[in-house]
């Protein structure tokens, strides 16, 4: 487990399977200020991931709807651009 500010506030952070939904690929737990990503995803998938539930820490006031539209197009961006900055 890892810590991260985010929005001033430190969140714990981990992969693992371990307090995470299992109808979920990640989870956001407010009230401890934790994200748990699930192991069990490709490496796109858990991209994609990490951005939706790091957006839903950030903005709890946001519709999953958005967040999920909002995560899709930061996936998309890196994913194209990837060869760019990744040297």
């Amino acid at each position: 487990m890892s810590t991260h500010k985010i929005n001033g506030q430190k969140w714990s952070f981990a992969i693992t399977e371990k307090g995470c939904c299992r109808s979920h690929f990640g989870s956001t737990w407010y009230a401890d200020r934790s994200i748990v990503i699930s192991p069990k995803q490709s490496k796109k998938q858990m991209i994609n991931t990490i951005i939706h539930e790091v957006l839903h820490a950030s903005f709890p006031q946001i519709k999953e709807e958005e967040i999920k539209n909002a995560a899709d197009s930061c996936t998309e961006i890196l994913r194209k651009y990837k060869n760019k900055w990744r040297k």
